[in-house]
């Protein structure tokens, strides 16, 4: 008898052993595995089968495709979406050359004024001859005043470099003055200033051919680039508009081109 008991409280002690080991082995797994002790395969409604199987699996480092990272890219910076406008303009094939000085040296000035941006001015430069993104010119405008909300000087100056531009080749066509007018529009500049710029430039441009007939010394597109075009991001030349820079430029055009 004294054997027999012996032998129960053995096997007792064996399964509690057994039961011990299984426990520190696998600590996160108790219920499941008193569950199925039991013989049960739920427990307050959960399905056994919605219970972790391997309980170290949380700090497995699992092998997952990387999420695509959504870039800021140089088209959605204040530079990059002017740069976009300036792509757009009608007259671009007519003045050739002159517009890629013209805009090369608007970049130089930008990066002049903002020197902590340095890094992007090669990104810049190569930029203005990549293919244009699938945006119109009213949503490019739309942005670019979102970026000069604030800075409505900033707004009416770039309305003057457009028109500076569209007068290089010394015309100032239908569909260059459309194009002006959405960027006007977008920009939501005062018809006060907006008027006067353009007087600006018809009263600049009509003295011009008053005076064509004058002999003058020409410079180069580049050296007249240079020599003419007007920071329009330095606060120091607020009052100074680009009408003059026009005329000169659109005269070494029409001449050394």
């Amino acid at each position: 008898m004294d054997f027999l008991i012996l032998l129960v409280a053995g096997i007792v002690v064996y399964y509690l052993y057994n039961a011990l080991q299984d426990y520190l082995k696998n600590p996160l797994n108790q219920e499941e595995y008193l569950r199925g002790r039991a013989g049960s395969n739920t427990k307050d409604g959960i399905s056994q089968d919605e219970i972790k199987q391997d309980p170290y699996e949380s700090i497995e480092v699992k092998s997952e495709e990387p999420k695509e990272e959504v870039k800021q890219g140089f088209c959605n910076t204040e530079l990059g979406v002017m740069l976009e406008i300036l792509k757009k303009i009608p007259n671009r094939g007519k003045i050739g050359i002159a517009f890629d000085l013209v805009i090369k040296n608007f970049i130089n000035q930008y990066f002049f004024i903002y020197p902590n941006l340095e890094k992007d001015k090669q990104e810049a430069l190569d930029f203005i001859n990549e293919i244009p993104p699938k945006k119109d010119l009213k949503e490019l405008v739309a942005e670019f005043f979102q970026y000069s909300y604030a800075e409505y000087k900033k707004r009416l100056r770039f309305a003057d470099f457009l028109l500076m531009a569209a007068y290089l080749d010394g015309e100032f066509e239908d569909k260059e003055r459309e194009f002006i007018k959405s960027v006007i529009l977008g920009l939501e500049l005062n018809n006060e200033d907006v008027n006067l710029l353009y007087e600006i430039y018809e009263n600049s441009f009509k003295a011009e051919l008053d005076n064509q007939n004058k002999e003058i010394e020409i410079d180069t597109i580049e050296e007249s680039v240079l020599k003419n075009q007007i920071n329009i991001f330095d606060p120091r030349n607020s009052s100074k508009n680009l009408a003059k820079a026009a005329v000169e430029i659109s005269k070494s055009i029409k001449i050394l081109s």
